[in-house]
């Protein structure tokens, strides 16, 4: 609580909201002790430890509070975080090959390759352009029909209208809450033998 940790000595130098969690030589004086006496905090919330536990934190703070342990968490300072970064706009690269980039965007990668000796490839096809963005928003390939009509629409904006199109599929909402599914490790039974159901996890599966 209060981003209290406990796996090393640096953790409880550190402490919580409150300050350290443990004051080597003073055990009366430690939180720690305070908690796992009930004196104002309790820890663990649900029993409190034996005596002879709390003895034996009491003698290990009194002694000095030994502790060789160093903490295997990464160490990050909240305020780089990606995310509380202000926005910049880069400036946009100069590449040689200029006829190349369609936008902004492509400058970049463009650049990137150019600095690998690289070339980007050719445009694609326009089968192999419905196969990718079928693929990638649906997971599935597209179907003869779908092929057919895509290769027969010359207009300017084909390609803009099945992207449009796959987005509003239901297709699209499947293959993609599959991996937000994965993420949140969803199921709908607890275990393995299929005699513990989560409740109500349904709703969640079918937002």
């Amino acid at each position: 609580k209060g981003g209290l940790v406990l796996d090393s000595r640096a953790g409880w130098e550190k402490g919580g909201g409150e300050g350290p969690a443990v004051i080597p030589g003073k055990p009366d004086q430690s939180l720690l002790m305070a908690a796992v006496r009930y004196d104002g905090y309790e820890m663990p919330p649900d029993k409190q430890l034996p005596a002879a536990e709390i003895a034996l934190l009491e003698k290990w703070i009194t002694i000095g509070a030994p502790d060789p342990r160093v903490s295997k968490a990464p160490q990050r300072d909240p305020a780089k975080l990606w995310a509380l970064q202000p926005i910049i706009k880069p400036a946009v690269p100069e590449v040689q090959e200029t006829t190349w980039p369609r936008d902004d965007l492509d400058a970049f990668i463009l650049k990137r390759l150019e600095t690998a000796e690289l070339r980007p490839s050719g445009p694609a096809d326009r089968y192999t352009l419905l196969r990718r963005v079928t693929l990638d928003l649906t997971g599935l390939p597209p179907t003869p029909e779908e092929i057919e009509a895509f290769l027969g629409d010359s207009s300017d904006r084909a390609y803009e209208h099945v992207v449009d199109r796959l987005l509003a599929s239901p297709g699209f909402g499947d293959h993609w809450a599959r991996h937000w599914f994965d993420l949140s490790c969803y199921a709908d039974l607890a275990d393995i033998t299929g005699n513990v159901l989560i409740r109500d996890a349904w709703r969640y599966r079918d937002y």
